[in-house]
């Protein structure tokens, strides 16, 4: 009875174990999506950024011309 008794905790903890490493696996598969959300989002908004500091820099570089005219 006591042997038994002791494989069945056994049993629920093996299975318990398995459904957090699931939960987990599940958790890291969710970050990794997020994560790759994230640099996709940072890679498009720092190729904004130099475009528009691209820009600045062109026009002030070409406001010493206008006044010149």
């Amino acid at each position: 009875m006591v042997a038994e008794s002791a494989i069945a905790q056994k049993d629920q903890s093996a299975v318990s174990d398995t459904q957090e490493v699931e939960a987990l696996r599940a958790q890291l598969s969710a970050m990794r999506a997020d994560y790759d959300r994230l640099t996709e989002a940072t890679e498009t908004v720092s190729a904004r950024l130099d475009g528009a500091v691209d820009q600045l820099k062109f026009v002030l570089s070409e406001d010493p011309v206008k006044k010149q005219a």
